[in-house]
């Protein structure tokens, strides 16, 4: 990092030259604020800062990965003492847009940015202007926004104006020259810039050209409209303000999520920035695509979203509505162009996850798996498992969709990482429907040979062959065994409802603190619908100690939706099951990666009645620690 200390020198020699004009200077070295407080001058109360922090080394910092619009910093007055214009400079390291703004005393915003441009030397930036209060007599709060990119405000200098000072080129120039910025030809300081540093450091700062950012009244203008004018960027933000939003990108992807067209389009009139990434890496597009808000979701595609911006855990806009199941988000993201064969988490496609999520409603699932084929999509890109569409069709035993993947040219020849071919796959499902498909499309017939006692159990156990299973347990097969794919046999007699095969294997030495290829749990790996038999499985593990409490909070920090048992139920509506995992102990204050408990996962899937209960016990575990 390039050392700060010409640029220091010159605001200490700035400090002397406008002492002379006016005696009401204050520079404060933003790097040992502690230190200073005391001497801050009557009128300024406090110096604060939001979402970043105040670093010995850079001063006040924040880095570019913070959302659009999330950090600021708040200089708050004392207007009893302060009734004139002030001129501000500041030194900004880094790649920040920034906005000067003017707030009330209720944080209401009185001016949107001050700052039309700002100049920069190399990687530092003096940028000079007028505080123009006596136009603003309601003013507390003076804020320097960061709107993107890195932050690292090192210094600051101030001199309250005897009259009003017009922003214009001509007297912020003159401000310049006085606060002491490099880059003013008529600078009286140049001189002693170059006395007191070295040729190239000198050189950099008087030839530097200046570089300009771009000022929320610029951010404003859409194609085709006209820039808006501060009165009009303002009553936006106010209108935002009191609907609850703030002008950051995680209200605004929060606003497309709600469905909220009109704020959507207040933000996106104001400036925002349309592909702008909120909590974990979310666009609006993708939170509209995840909750199904079709008339949002419409309005970003008009507007010329992303489409193919990744989430936090690598999924594009299309692959969260197929996850969601939102069909109709689905049809219309692929007729905006996005791309269905996008991998997502686990490298499977949106072909893949509509397949797999087919449960929630099978005449659509298999309506757009169709419509996604006829698309483009590509019947046979394996996921990270190296499971095709075949695979997966066969794995979910409907033959009519598996003769559609066939007439779409799936080749049955392809074989995952366990080296199955969808019709040893079939023979394990032990499906008449399925093989007798395969046949019929020319697949040659299969049959397993030289299978050791754990392969044969895998085998018997999948085709519900149990009979055969208990013998070769008897024989010495281990309850433990995993599947081709190195799933613990345990996993499939939980897909398959059978509690009493679990308690068969566990009297031979069935292991329960085991974990899926997911990472979840047994209790974790039962379905989250509710059905009598997965409740008494529920049951069963709780009696048997598991930890109601899985996923861990590693694994919950980590880039994966990771669910609790807990979370998997409220997702599902299955109040029953929240209520017994609650009193075993459920704990029902955890947040995954996106920052959501049981509560707020109950309450986005609508089940409004469900979220009221799992906050009350929010308020009772928080009570209770």
């Amino acid at each position: 990092m390039r050392s700060h200390a010409p640029i220091i020198f010159l605001l200490c020699l700035s400090a002397l030259f406008a002492s002379a004009q006016s005696p009401n200077y204050f520079e404060l070295d933003l790097r040992k604020l502690d230190g200073e407080q005391g001497n801050f001058p009557d009128w300024l109360e406090e110096i604060t800062e939001s979402s970043g922090e105040f670093d010995p080394e850079f001063g006040w910092q924040l880095d570019a990965s913070k959302p659009f619009g999330i950090g600021r910093l708040y200089l708050s007055l004392d207007r009893n003492q302060l009734t004139h214009d002030l001129a501000l400079s500041f030194f900004s390291q880094g790649t920040a847009n920034i906005a000067v703004q003017l707030y009330d005393a209720n944080e209401r915003t009185l001016a949107v940015d001050l700052l039309a441009a700002r100049t920069t030397v190399d990687e530092a930036s003096l940028t000079s202007l007028v505080i123009p209060l006596s136009e603003y007599p309601n003013a507390k709060h003076i804020v320097l926004r960061r709107l993107e990119g890195a932050v690292a405000v090192s210094a600051l200098s101030l001199i309250e104006l005897t009259a009003p000072s017009p922003q214009n080129e001509a007297s912020i120039t003159h401000l310049a020259s006085l606060l002491g910025d490099p880059l003013a030809p008529e600078n009286p300081l140049i001189a002693s810039v170059q006395e007191q540093a070295t040729a190239d450091q000198s050189q950099a700062l008087i030839s530097a050209r200046p570089t300009f950012s771009r000022p929320l009244s610029e951010l404003s203008k859409l194609e085709g409209e006209a820039h808006l004018h501060e009165d009009e960027l303002i009553s936006i933000l106010q209108v935002l303000g009191l609907q609850g939003y703030d002008f950051n990108a995680i209200d605004f992807v929060q606003a497309a999520g709600e469905g909220r067209e009109e704020v959507v389009r207040l933000y996106l009139r104001a400036g925002m920035p349309i592909n702008v990434q909120g909590r974990n890496k979310y666009t609006a597009v993708a939170e509209a695509a995840t909750s199904g808000e079709l008339r949002v979701l419409k309005l970003l595609c008009d507007r010329g979203a992303d489409l193919e911006i990744r989430t936090a855990g690598g999924n594009s806009a299309l692959w969260m509505a197929c996850i969601s199941s939102h069909y109709e988000a689905i049809r219309l993201l692929v007729e905006n162009g996005a791309d269905v064969n996008a991998r997502g988490a686990y490298g499977n496609t949106p072909l893949l996850k509509v397949i797999n999520r087919r449960a929630h409603n099978y005449n659509k699932a298999d309506e757009y798996t169709v419509f996604l084929l006829e698309h483009g999509a590509d019947p046979n890109i394996a996921d990270n498992r190296g499971e095709t569409m075949l695979h997966e069709v066969v794995r979910h035993g409907k033959a009519s969709m598996l003769q559609i993947a066939l007439d779409y040219n799936g080749d049955p020849t392809l074989k995952d990482n366990a080296g199955f071919t969808p019709m040893m796959a079939a023979k394990y499902r032990n499906s008449k429907s399925l093989i007798q498909t395969l046949l019929n499309h020319g697949v040659p017939e299969w049959e397993p040979d030289q299978l050791s006692l754990d392969e044969q159990l895998v085998y018997h156990i999948y085709r519900r062959e149990y009979s055969e299973a208990y013998k070769l347990l008897d024989a010495g097969a281990s309850p433990n065994a995993t599947d081709m794919n190195g799933e613990h046999i345990l996993f499939n007699a939980i897909n398959k409802r059978n509690l009493t095969l679990i308690r068969k294997l566990r009297t031979y030495g069935l292991d329960l603190n085991v974990r899926d290829l997911s990472g979840r749990s047994p209790l974790g790996h039962v379905h989250s619908g509710f059905h009598k038999s997965r409740e008494a499985m529920v049951d069963y593990f709780l009696e048997e100690g598991l930890d109601p409490n899985y996923a861990t909070q590693e694994e919950l920090r980590k880039k994966k939706p990771y669910y609790t048992p807990l979370m998997n139920a409220a997702s599902a509506g299955n109040a029953d099951r929240c209520q017994r995992l609650l009193a075993a102990g459920a704990n029902p204050t955890t947040k995954n990666l996106p920052g959501r408990t049981a509560a707020i996962i109950a309450e986005r899937a609508g089940f409004y009645q469900l979220s009221q209960e799992l906050q009350a016990a929010e308020s009772k575990w928080t009570a209770n620690e």
